[in-house]
């Protein structure tokens, strides 16, 4: 009896015991996988999230710790629910709106997954993903038994192109009670399984592409001016042109080894007689090529859906125009010319005649017709007598030969047929011309969406001829000169460089530009190479290096290097590249200079020392980052009043910087030129200054990090360089048509940093190059406004008058600077829901006459995603021309900046209890107050950066409009809320102009 009651006491202890470690095993688990999506969540920034498993591969013990990862992920992202045992699961028509680009996918069971179970894990991953996203995937693996190779899992997935995958395996150790976490990794490109166990400094997804450890990468290269070129050489064929440079360091970023395979004449995609399908697409589809690494203008209707391709992300705009050949026009030349001669003539044989009759001179000698005769090349000679008669015979004579030679060189001299070519103003003068047209195949189905276009062709019932490359229409166009071909502008600028004759180019582009198509480079549909390659291109783009190429191209206007001259005297020799063509680079000379030794001895001893004086004077060469409030100029004794032009015309020139001291400073110097109004005085400015690398550049770093406190997102040092004994200036391209939205050209200096001027501060010229200054009918500013696109401005509802002018490129109102556009608007659009009384929907739109350019003064800012949430969590940015205080009578004169935090709804309703905020509205600003908008600001933007996109540009938020004082404390600027109203922008800006 006792010994049955023992062994029953022993066997419940045995079972608690094992439930409560079940129990604390389940517990531990939990926190585990709570843990781990937590901070895949948060390095991973997913916008949503895929949720998937399948019951058929699922333990019947796991739904509490399914529902709880479910609860975990709900709770902070949007999350789509799958169970992929269904065929077909029912989504929401919004659901396919979601990116899906985080795919968690649960996976618990007894063992590890085989070949079966792998195959259905990657086929449901790629089956409810979108084709065109690169999704990031983790499988959550429950096992009871630890598995020791998923090289087969992580192969599979990588043959349906999903390479960001990470596996977590929480399993129980063998012979022991204990569960162990491990990550699990695969580089597909070396065939390499990592495992390493699970800790709180694991790193899980980042935006960085795998490195592809010399994987071959096969791509198509072909021949596509001006961007890619093949070159044959004896032995060989060459690629060059700027697409060869970047496909060399796309290799070289991501480590894969380029297996260029040149297409000479390429034919991208074409249907065969027998219904097969042929071409470089077609190829990339099948997996024969892994891209198509050419700058390529992206049609849509390319292989009209048969094929499986993917662009990557547009990196520029191309614009293609009509091109002809330049014909002169010789006989609207001659009869213009002949009558403009013979009138000029004429009316010089009148004044002739009427000085005669009023001299009284001898009529039987000095009549009019002979005068005629005269001009028009006489046939006897008068018989003049007195002195004045011989001098007025002789200015005839003279000036009878001037324009009898001049209208002899007009007609016969080929020095102004440039203003005589046959121009093609419109499309309707091309039409009537000879000129056959001709356009590669594939564009004319997407140049018929033009209207203007279409009409035209159908009025004329001209035909297009369809060719099959762009190079059988130039060779007539360069021969025969009975062509037009519709091509890149660009490729058409190369080629007129190219093509010269007797100084001229033989074609020129028209302004008949009827295609404006994006171009990418070519991928398989879904391709894992994608995200990475359009990232590398655009950072590229952005950089610069197509502009820098074009740059590199134009100097085949020029001649080669001479040879280098003798050295001369100061130990220095050169050589010169001259201009070819005086249209194309006037008299443009490119000069080169180098260092050079003498054979005598003597003459070797002192090039050294001037080398050596030369090297440091470039070491010398240091940067100004700053010019500090403190030190005002000393101004001498004026008499009177005199205005700021006055002021400048007393004073010369600034002297160059003097050296930079050891206390990190320099100065210049403006000297009186004017004795008697400002005697000897100097005006005297200090700056800041640093060598690179020295202590003064560690110095300014620390004192603008530690003065600005309330500046802690961007602190980084933009030093604003400048050569003390030049001036160094970069001219853009002048036809670069791409705009980006919220990205600055101009990088500005820290000088404001130190110039606090009551709540804000003035900003550097060319920081925020959008914004605009709405004028009214007195030409003064009293508003503001954001350039939202090339022919719109963004501004409140309230600045709106029946006459409006806009001024763009602004910074200083009273100093015209070069940069300033000023338009007269050419349409206003308010929004329909706007009340004056609540200044609710307090948003108006405003057209521009002309469509603008992009240009280092001129930028557009970016629009925020429609009911996108407001950015609370950094300090945004108010900008404008208005008072700086309340007690001043007019806006400051220099564009001004403040960073304000957007308040919480609840606290901006709290503190304007008397107003009603609607949602339309938020509040920005500090309760202590001092730093706010005031009247003058009005219509101007609060911008953020956009955390959700790359580069995170700036992006408008809110349009100031309205707010009780200005920088009072306990009270905020009132903004409307622009997320509300995208959709009203986008639908205004679309029915007025049909290319946005």
């Amino acid at each position: 009896m006792w010994q049955c009651l023992f062994w029953t006491i022993i066997l419940s202890c045995l079972v608690e015991s094992q439930s409560r470690l079940s129990l604390s095993n389940y517990q531990s688990r939990e926190d585990c996988f709570t843990d781990i999506l937590s901070k895949v969540l948060q390095t991973s920034r997913s916008k949503d999230v895929l949720l998937m498993l399948r019951d058929s591969l699922l333990d019947g013990q796991m739904n509490d710790i399914l529902d709880k990862i479910a609860a975990t992920i709900t709770q902070r992202v949007p999350t789509l629910y799958v169970n992929a045992d269904r065929m077909e699961p029912e989504f929401r028509v919004s659901s396919w709106a979601m990116s899906r680009d985080l795919v968690v996918y649960i996976y618990a069971s007894g063992r590890g997954p085989d070949i079966v179970e792998g195959e259905l894990v990657a086929e449901d991953t790629k089956r409810f993903i979108h084709d065109r996203s690169r999704p990031k995937v983790l499988v959550l693996m429950i096992l009871r038994r630890p598995c020791h190779d998923l090289t087969k899992l992580f192969r599979t997935m990588w043959s349906k192109k999903i390479l960001d995958a990470i596996v977590v395996e929480y399993s129980k150790l063998e012979y022991s009670d204990k569960w162990s976490t491990i990550i699990h990794r695969y580089n597909p490109f070396n065939n390499s399984h990592t495992e390493e166990p699970y800790s709180a400094d694991v790193v899980w997804f980042t935006e960085d592409f795998p490195n592809m450890q010399g994987y071959p990468f096969i791509y198509a290269f072909t021949r596509r001016p001006p961007y890619s070129d093949i070159v044959s050489t004896s032995n060989r064929q060459e690629l060059k042109g700027v697409d060869k440079i970047l496909n060399e360091i796309l290799a070289d970023k991501m480590n894969f080894t380029g297996l260029p395979k040149i297409i000479t004449q390429p034919i991208y995609f074409q249907i065969m007689p027998n219904g097969s399908q042929h071409g470089i697409v077609v190829d990339i589809s099948s997996g024969k090529y892994d891209a198509l690494l050419v700058s390529l203008p992206i049609w849509k209707n390319i292989c009209n859906a048969q094929c499986n391709i993917q662009y990557s992300n547009p990196l520029h705009i191309e614009n293609w125009c009509f091109v002809v050949p330049k014909l002169f026009a010789k006989q609207n030349f001659i009869s213009g010319t002949a009558i403009r001669v013979l009138l000029i003539s004429i009316l010089i044989v009148g004044i002739f005649w009427l000085c005669s009759r009023f001299m009284k001179f001898n009529p039987n000698r000095w009549h009019s017709l002979r005068i005629v005769g005269m001009m028009l090349a006489t046939s006897f000679p008068p018989a003049p007598t007195k002195l004045h008669e011989r001098i007025i015979f002789f200015s005839i004579v003279v000036i009878s030969i001037y324009y009898s030679s001049m209208f002899f060189a007009e007609l016969t001299s080929t020095s102004f047929k440039s203003n005589h070519y046959i121009q093609f103003d419109n499309l309707q003068d091309l039409m009537n011309s000879d000129l056959a047209l001709m356009v590669q195949e594939n564009v004319p189905d997407v140049i018929k969406l033009n209207n203007v276009f279409e009409y035209q062709i159908r009025k004329s019932g001209k035909k297009i001829l369809k060719v099959s490359t762009i190079e059988i229409c130039l060779k007539d166009l360069l021969m025969h000169q009975n062509v037009s071909c519709f091509m890149n502008d660009n490729w058409a600028e190369l080629i007129a460089t190219k093509n010269i004759r007797n100084g001229e180019a033989v074609i020129m582009t028209t302004k008949l530009c009827y295609l404006s198509p994006p171009v990418g480079t070519v991928f398989s549909e879904g391709s894992p190479y994608i995200k990475r390659v359009s990232d590398l291109l655009l950072m590229l783009m952005s950089g610069g290096i197509r502009d820098k190429w074009r740059r590199a191209t134009k100097l085949s206007h020029f001649t080669n290097w001479s040879e280098w001259s003798v050295c001369d005297r100061h130990c220095m020799q050169n050589r010169v590249r001259k201009c070819r063509s005086k249209k194309d680079c006037g008299t443009i000379v490119l000069k080169e200079e180098r260092d050079c030794e003498h054979n005598r001895k003597g003459r070797q001893r002192r090039c050294k020392q001037r080398q050596r004086r030369r090297r440091r004077r470039r070491n010398e060469r240091f940067h100004v980052v700053q010019v500090p409030k403190e030190a005002e100029p000393r101004h001498g004794k004026q008499k009177g009043k005199n205005s700021k032009e006055n002021f400048k015309r007393q004073y010369g020139k600034w002297s160059k910087w003097s050296p930079c001291t050891r206390l990190c400073t320099t100065q210049r110097h403006r000297w009186c030129r004017k004795p008697g109004i400002c005697e000897r005085d100097v005006i005297r400015e200090s700056a800041y200054c640093y060598v690179e690398g020295s202590f003064c550049q560690r110095w300014i770093h620390r004192k603008i990090r530690g003065s600005h406190e309330e500046d802690g997102d961007d602190l980084v040092l933009d030093e604003f360089e400048l050569n003390p004994n030049a001036v160094d200036s970069f001219a853009p391209e002048k036809n670069s048509n791409v705009w980006k939205c919220g990205i600055a050209t101009h990088k500005g200096s820290r000088l404001s940093y130190f110039t606090r001027i009551i709540g804000g501060r003035p900003t550097a010229p060319g920081n925020w190059p959008w914004q605009v200054a709405v004028l009214n009918r007195f030409r003064e500013a009293f508003c503001g406004g954001t350039l939202v696109s090339p022919k719109w401005v963004l501004t409140a509802a309230h600045c709106i008058r029946k006459r409006l002018y806009v001024r763009i490129g602004e910074h200083d109102l009273t100093v015209k600077e070069a940069t300033e556009l000023e338009l007269r608007v050419d349409s206003v659009t308010i929004h329909p829901e706007y009340d004056a009384d609540t200044v609710d929907n307090d948003v108006a739109l405003l057209r521009l006459p002309v469509t603008l350019t992009p240009s280092p003064s001129r930028g557009i800012a970016c629009l925020p995603a429609s009911k996108q949430p407001l950015p609370t969590n950094q300090l945004c940015t108010i900008i404008g021309w208005g008072k700086s205080s309340v007690t001043d009578d007019f806006g400051t004169d220099v564009l001004h900046e403040v960073k304000v935090p957007i308040v919480s709804p609840e606290t901006c309703r709290e503190v304007y209890v008397d107003y009603r905020i609607t949602d339309n509205m938020f509040c920005a600003g500090y309760r202590r107050g001092k730093m706010d908008s005031c009247a003058g600001d009005s219509g101007g933007p609060l911008l953020c950066r956009d955390p959700r996109k790359p580069e995170h540009p700036w992006t408008i938020f809110g349009i100031t409009s309205f707010g009780e004082g200005c920088g009072k404390r306990g009270k905020f600027g009132i903004y409307a809320r622009l997320s509300n109203y995208v959709r009203w922008i986008m639908k205004v800006m679309k029915q007025t102009d049909d290319y946005i």
